[in-house]
């Protein structure tokens, strides 16, 4: 007992609180913070994105997708991508002032607050076309690639990502994930310098969300019949689309495959969940701190605003739908299976964040593996279906246990997985089968080579 008379007041009330933890297995020594009350609901957190996506996917079952090439051309002599094509095609619209990147773009809304259909606009694209996929005895599969932080459609067509399709013989599309592509830096600079203007970020991400959505229907129609074809030759099965993103496009990954309805394979790779967990562990934290902090001096103030954009991240990201994507039915679409690989020590997308969501998904770390996170199960490969979590150690020292970013080493931990064969071979059996398989040479110490 205390002698603060307000506090005793409330004694009964946490009685029931303690109870109810108590119920659900935390004790009442273990508690830092709870709440008695309802956070957000499902029914909150989703109600724009399930709307969004259905009023999208009706329209397109009456608007044929008119994809525009705008370059197709060899790669590399052709000997492992014979094409890299770019272009547009339309995407159903549910943003302000046409869907430009301005000051004041964000969803449009309807008398029931709902976001509402604005016609069709352009949205951009790129993909390879391994040279294999004209040589296989089949059609090939194709995969929707999540683009890195503020990046563009271009990367999925880019650096490792070309090695990545040649050993899978597979084709790699993607298309900006609006609100947080490279178009929208200025919008996240106003939002850093102003947070009452964080919608223009992140109500826009609604958008490329839907625009995910449009691809994967492009990819099975347009893209199969009239894009990707060797003369006659239809080079893709357009029954076989998988997702695959890195690092922005792990963390939004999460979001695309709770909302797409037809792709039940991704790969997240060096992603995670929260990112107000992120932001601060993060080495790219740093310079968006400084425009924040240019106008919020105050670090408690950077702490709110953090909190406070968070709760519009959820709507989006892996923090609102970790908890119901692999089953599929909060956000009517059918059973997920997700595949994560990182790397100890990420310095760019901390390991908390990453655990964090294998937590909330309740799923295995794939073992033998060189750690087990506080609260996962290890699971001895091969896992026959299902989801999991792959852990890599390339030798970098420990994370802190603080909210800075874990040290930056040579070569790059947050690189570490996408350059292993081994995380390719992994990717490739599980896109097949839905097997989840451990091809390193014991726990994956690819500082030994046990990756390759």
């Amino acid at each position: 007992p205390t002698d603060h008379a307000l506090l005793e007041a409330m004694r009964p009330r946490f009685a029931d609180v303690l109870g109810a933890l108590d119920t659900a297995g935390v004790a009442a020594d273990d508690v830092v913070v709870a709440w008695d009350f309802t956070v957000a609901s499902d029914a909150n957190v989703h109600r724009d994105m399930i709307a969004a996506r259905d009023r999208a996917l009706a329209a397109l079952d009456t608007h044929p997708i008119k994809v525009t090439i705008l370059t197709d051309a060899q790669v590399d002599d052709g000997l492992t991508i014979k094409r890299r094509i770019t272009g547009t095609l339309d995407a159903p619209l549910f943003l302000t002032n046409g869907g430009e990147a301005k000051s004041g773009t964000r969803v449009a809304r309807d008398d029931a607050g709902l976001p509402a259909l604005q016609g069709f606009y352009q949205i951009p694209f790129s993909a390879i076309v391994p040279t294999c996929a004209s040589t296989a005895v089949a059609p090939v599969p194709m995969v929707i690639y999540g683009h890195g932080l503020l990046g563009d459609s271009g990367e999925a067509t880019g650096g490792v990502q070309r090695t990545t399709a040649a050993e899978l013989c597979m084709v790699f599309v993607g298309t900006d994930m609006r609100g947080m592509s490279e178009i929208d830096l200025p919008a996240v600079a106003r939002a850093l310098n102003e947070i009452s203007k964080a919608d223009e970020v992140m109500e826009v991400i609604e958008q490329g969300m839907v625009n995910h959505v449009t691809l994967v229907r492009a990819m099975r129609t347009t893209f199969a019949q009239e894009v990707f074809l060797d003369g006659a030759k239809q080079l893709v099965d357009p029954a076989k689309v998988y997702y695959y993103g890195l690092s922005q496009g792990a963390i939004m990954g999460t979001g695309v495959m709770a909302w797409e309805p037809t792709v039940t394979r991704g790969v997240l790779g060096v992603g995670g969940a929260n990112y107000s967990i992120l932001l601060e562990r993060s080495l790219d934290w740093p310079i968006y701190r400084g425009i924040l902090a240019g106008a919020y001096p105050d670090a408690l103030d950077i702490t709110l605003a953090i909190n406070l954009f968070q709760m519009r991240w959820d709507k989006v990201e892996g923090s609102g739908v970790a908890h119901t994507v692999l089953a599929g039915t909060a956000t009517g679409v059918p059973p997920k299976q997700l595949l994560m690989q990182i790397a100890l020590s990420d310095e760019q997308v901390p390991n908390l964040g990453s655990y964090w969501q294998a937590r909330t998904m309740n799923i295995p770390v794939v073992g033998p593996t060189p750690t087990q996170p506080w609260g996962l199960t290890v699971e001895t490969s091969p896992i026959a279906s299902g989801s999991a979590l792959v852990i890599m150690d390339g030798g970098a020292p420990a994370a802190p246990l603080t909210n800075i970013p874990a040290a930056e080493v040579s070569p790059s931990m947050h690189n570490l997985t996408r350059t292993q064969a081994a995380t390719r071979r992994q990717i490739k059996q599980f896109f097949a089968s839905g097997e989840i398989v451990n091809e390193c040479a014991g726990a994956c110490a690819c500082q030994s080579g046990a990756c390759e």
